[in-house]
Order: C-alpha cells, then sequence, then structure tokens
C-alpha cells in the first residue's frame, strides 16, 4: 500500500513542480517573479533573450504547477509566487527521498 502525501499536494502536482523546476530558464523566471513580489509578462520576457512566446510557455508550466499565480487585467497577466506551494513540495521532497520507509510511487 502507497503512503499518501503528508500534505494536499497530490502526486501530478508534485511531478508538475518537478518538471518546472528541472529547466534553468524557469527556475531563472521564478526567481524574477519572487524578487518582484508582482511582475507581468511583458516585464519577464524583457528580461530574458528568448521570444514572448517562449516566456508565457514558461510561465504556463510554471502556474500549471502551482508555483506561480497569475492575475488578469484585461489582456495583460500579472505573476506573483506561491512560497506555501513550494515549501509543501520541498517537504514532500525531503519526505520522498529521505524517509527510508517512504513507499511512494512518484510515477503516474
Amino acid at each position: 500500500m502507497k503512503e499518501p502525501f503528508k500534505s494536499g499536494m497530490n502526486k501530478k502536482q508534485f511531478n508538475n513542480i518537478a518538471k518546472a523546476l528541472s529547466d534553468p530558464r524557469r527556475l531563472e523566471i521564478l526567481k524574477v517573479i519572487a524578487e518582484s513580489g508582482e511582475i507581468s509578462c511583458g516585464t519577464i520576457a524583457d528580461r530574458f533573450p528568448v521570444g514572448q512566446s517562449t516566456v508565457s510557455h514558461h510561465l504556463k508550466l510554471l502556474a500549471d504547477s502551482g508555483l506561480v499565480s497569475v492575475r488578469r487585467e484585461g489582456q495583460h497577466g500579472f505573476y506573483s509566487a506561491n512560497p506555501d506551494i513550494f515549501e509543501e513540495y520541498i517537504k514532500e521532497l525531503q519526505e520522498v527521498i529521505f524517509n527510508s520507509d517512504s513507499k511512494r510511487d512518484m510515477v503516474e
């Protein structure tokens, strides 16, 4: 029998966060968002040497994982970090890696 997560996070969100954090550019984007409090997609795109569509793709994966929230104002999206989700992920990751009794199957 597999142990459930101790937090409210499910396997899918755990894996989505792992995927979101696995890309160096997404990690840089997340850091910019966290440092800014709230920042527009256009402002983020201006800070990186990639196209707006690439930045938008990275932001979608970060938002889908729950690591960032988006606030819409007309056609503009404003992004902010969700540190509580990140903290939950870190706790679960520690449990998965360091708890030798853990029988969690992380693969979907």
